[in-house]
């Protein structure tokens, strides 16, 4: 392994300064420079931060369980069980009866995680809202609150002859099953109700999947036609 003690060498040490009556020669400026770069971390290697378990700036992988208008129901990943070895050389280990695995979860909130969606695909945030123009309205008949209709209401605002219809999906869309990293310790401000009380939800969908909102498909090649 190569001897990396020198790359974590402490940086030197600042030159002596100079009174302001003597001159700022090049070679000075240059001792200066090559200084404030070893300081500012010039070879040295970045280190991720570590995810703090105490609640806060916690971050994890979960599969979704359920998706709503304004968040989503995760559930943990299940770890397989490890195979039984064999009984003897070369014999395949005996075949189990499968099993529905046990729902896991965080034990606050009864086996489930509850992760907003972000901010801009929740329907509370934006429905009947106008944003650059344009009015939102979800569809109803999506529960997951995954389709909107997007209206440009043109030039004039009471002017509505010239406002413009498009159908919104989100792309890639929330799908039961699909793994997801969510994050904790954030004030989304959204909230939840489960056996009669009020969950205020501090998970949050990171994502990582870039998901964005998007044309709906049929609607655009109805246009092509």
């Amino acid at each position: 392994m190569a001897d990396n003690r020198e790359r974590f060498a402490a940086p030197p040490k600042p030159q002596p300064t100079w009174r302001p009556d003597q001159p700022a020669s090049a070679e000075k400026l240059n001792t200066v420079a090559d200084t404030v770069d070893a300081l500012i971390g010039v070879g040295y290697v970045p280190q991720q931060n570590f995810v703090r378990q105490n609640g806060t700036f916690r971050s994890r992988a979960m599969i979704i369980s359920g998706i709503f208008p304004d968040y989503i129901v995760c559930k943990e990943i299940e770890k397989a069980p490890p195979a039984p070895p064999p009984q003897n050389p070369g014999d395949q280990a005996p075949a189990e009866e499968e099993t529905p695995p046990e729902e896991t979860g965080d034990p606050d909130i009864g086996g489930r995680i509850m992760a907003a969606k972000p901010p801009l695909f929740q329907r509370t945030l934006y429905e009947g809202k106008v944003r650059n123009n344009i009015k939102f309205a979800w569809n109803d008949d999506i529960k997951d609150g995954g389709e909107r209709t997007a209206t440009d209401r043109g030039d004039s605002i009471e002017d509505t002859s010239d406002d413009t219809e498009e159908i919104q999906v989100i792309v890639p869309s929330y799908q039961v099953g699909d793994m997801i990293y969510i994050e904790h310790g954030v004030l989304t401000g959204v909230t939840a109700e489960a056996e009669g009380t009020t969950i205020h939800i501090e998970w949050i969908d990171k994502n990582n999947d870039g998901r964005a909102w998007a044309r709906k498909k049929s609607q655009a090649l109805g246009a092509d036609e």
